[in-house]
């Protein structure tokens, strides 16, 4: 695991085993965009306004045991 600061927010890169023994800077890579379901249609989360991405940050996993 990588761990790098960027303008206050900190970011965590994830490199498999082997690739990280081979070399543990961060190049080449290209980021995962991620997506959330809002109203029914799946939205990069990276093209919501600043409110939306902030409470996206804030929400918690949970598990109902069944």
């Amino acid at each position: 695991m990588l761990s790098y600061e960027n303008e206050g927010e900190k970011m965590l890169f994830f490199k498999c085993k082997d690739c990280f023994t081979k070399s543990r800077e961060l190049k080449n890579y290209q980021a995962c965009e991620v997506y959330s379901r809002v109203v029914g249609y799946l939205r990069p989360v990276q093209q919501w306004h600043i409110g939306k991405k902030q409470e996206f940050k804030e929400r918690e996993e949970f598990k109902i045991n069944s």
